[in-house]
């Protein structure tokens, strides 16, 4: 069976990103790294190469990549989190999560915006896992799962830092994510959908629920969303 997922490149709409001479969200758009497989073994004449069970795990692998040149230094004395880019930049690209960890003793928890909304009209579950043939020793990707068939929230590469200074590449791996469904036998295929007022205010709902009721958000991923649609895609 094939089944369809869309993505969505995605940076928040906050007063950070809207609220300024630039509107700094729709950089992304032209910015991005499309959503590649991973390539690791693509030169390998193994015969690992033609076993189902390698090759069926290995090709719903993809890629995030960062999409920025960003130098990252935690100051511990005045716990502030500093970047090479510009303070609109900054703001809009880079986030510290202060509720995540213990700045006295603590490693900085940190998220960018290398950013994408996943939909599908049926349960399917992202998986999201350090980019293991990429591993950076400076920092941890946050790793973590969840059903993108009822549950609307954007995926964002977060990592703990494991050094007081980093620098991450435009075009370095950040994240492997894999869809698993059911049927290991299923073919996943990607398609790109436009950033409608439907897709905005259903993952706008899924962000702001759990601020209110945060012991329904989780019920509500593994039962039933109202805000799902009959489909994301458009016919053709």
């Amino acid at each position: 069976m094939e089944i369809k997922i869309g993505y969505c490149p995605w940076n928040e709409k906050n007063i950070n990103t809207t609220n300024t001479a630039l509107n700094y969200y729709g950089w992304v758009d032209l910015a991005y790294f499309e959503l590649e497989k991973i390539s690791t073994w693509d030169d390998s004449v193994s015969k690992y190469n033609q076993c189902p069970a390698f090759t069926n795990y290995v090709n719903r692998f993809y890629v995030i990549k960062n999409s920025v040149d960003i130098t990252l230094r935690w100051d511990k004395t005045n716990r502030v989190l500093h970047s090479d880019l510009s303070y609109e930049c900054h703001n809009s690209f880079v986030r510290l999560h202060w509720g995540d960890f213990d700045p006295e003793i603590g490693r900085p928890i940190v998220a960018l915006s290398n950013s994408f909304v996943f939909v599908s009209d049926n349960d399917v579950y992202i998986e999201i896992l350090p980019p293991f043939n990429d591993i950076d020793s400076s920092w941890r990707l946050i790793p973590g799962s969840y059903n993108i068939g009822n549950w609307y929230r954007p995926f964002i590469t977060t990592f703990e830092m494991l050094k007081d200074e980093i620098h991450i590449s435009r075009g370095q791996p950040m994240a492997y994510i894999k869809f698993n469904t059911p049927n290991f036998k299923d073919r996943i295929k990607l398609e790109k959908i436009d950033r409608t007022e439907q897709l905005e205010h259903a993952v706008n709902s899924s962000l702001s629920l759990k601020h209110y009721l945060p012991k329904i958000s989780w019920k509500i991923h593994n039962s039933f969303n109202r805000l799902r649609p009959k489909t994301w895609f458009t016919k053709k």
